[in-house]
């Protein structure tokens, strides 16, 4: 099937002409007469019948376009994206395993050997305290070079696979919801880390109308323009 992807010349006329309908109106229209608002009601009645329309041809041209586009996409989905994520996502974990544990095997090895430096170290000292109330200054002056030369391992090392790079992002999980809107209430910490779920609210105001009782909360009734052609 050959798909369509211009609109239509018949179309593009017909915005032309309702167009054209409004080509003296000013921007701002004011209704002073009964007639005034009799003309501005056909002007919308005309304006929501060719909205609808448009709205119809609109959907003629992109409905078989977005369908074609949903079966292109599940195609690649279903034939490899898919699979392809879920063994990206178990090699990965997989890594993420062998790092830990050759980080952990590196950590263990890293404060064995400054424990042995450590303990190097006190010995040396120990020397050291002997040469100089022996008074033997070339033997104390080696001694100091010696402990001087000790290196003790720190407890960070970066990892280096090939082709592999770790990183990371801090999130925070709300464990205590209720803790967390008192903290707002109290002024403690903004506003902003509570979303309001305004459709939520929506829905109770619409069921519940002047009724409606949710602390914070006002009922408002906004009201609309609704033409039937």
């Amino acid at each position: 099937m050959q798909l369509k992807t211009k609109v239509p010349a018949k179309e593009i006329q017909q915005w032309a002409l309702i167009k054209a309908l409004f080509s003296n109106e000013p921007s701002t229209v004011k209704i002073p007469t009964e007639a005034d608002y009799d003309q501005c009601i056909d002007l919308l009645k005309t304006l929501k019948a060719s909205m609808k329309a448009t709205k119809a041809v609109k959907e003629s041209l992109t409905k078989p376009l977005n369908a074609a586009k949903s079966a292109v996409i599940r195609e690649f989905k279903d034939g490899f994206e898919d699979w392809a994520a879920e063994k990206e996502k178990a090699l990965k974990c997989t890594v993420q395993q062998y790092l830990d544990i050759r980080e952990a095997a590196d950590r263990k090895e890293r404060l064995a050997s400054a424990k042995a430096a450590i303990t190097e170290r006190k010995d040396l000292e120990g020397d050291l305290e002997k040469a100089i109330e022996a008074g033997d200054d070339d033997e104390a002056e080696a001694l100091l070079d010696k402990i001087g030369a000790i290196q003790i391992a720190g407890d960070e090392k970066v990892i280096d696979a090939k082709g592999v790079s770790q990183s990371g992002r801090w999130a925070g999980e709300v464990t205590d919801l209720t803790k967390l809107i008192k903290a707002v209430a109290a002024g403690k910490v903004s506003a902003k880390y509570v979303t309001v779920n305004q459709a939520e609210i929506n829905t109770a105001a619409q069921e519940q109308r002047e009724s409606l009782n949710i602390p914070g909360v006002t009922a408002v009734f906004n009201k609309t323009v609704s033409i039937r052609t």
